[in-house]
């Protein structure tokens, strides 16, 4: 099944792919822009309590992302395109150990 047939499968079961794809957008703009923040914050020398506490922003962000990614990727993971994927690394690294 193509990666659209499948979004439209679980869409009408209630999960929308989409959503999530926009999800992961969103959190990775918002952890660029506390990276960002981050590399500020150490150049003007602030104390360890306010680094520490964007640096467990960042932590929280990436977690998320990654639930969401795995979430996304079990979901379409029997799609032609995950599929053709799997075959092209696995020929890749034919290759490469050949």
């Amino acid at each position: 099944m193509l990666e659209e047939d499948l979004k439209k499968l679980y869409f009408k079961k209630g999960v929308d792919i989409d959503v999530m794809e926009h999800d992961i957008f969103l959190l990775s703009k918002e952890y660029k822009k506390i990276e960002l923040k981050l590399g500020e914050a150490v150049d003007k020398e602030l104390t360890e309590k306010e680094l520490k506490f964007l640096e467990t922003e960042l932590e929280k962000i990436d977690t998320k992302l990654k639930d969401i990614s795995v979430k996304k990727a079990d979901y379409l993971e029997y799609s032609i395109e995950s599929q053709i994927m799997i075959f092209e690394y696995s020929y890749l690294m034919y290759l490469i150990s050949e």
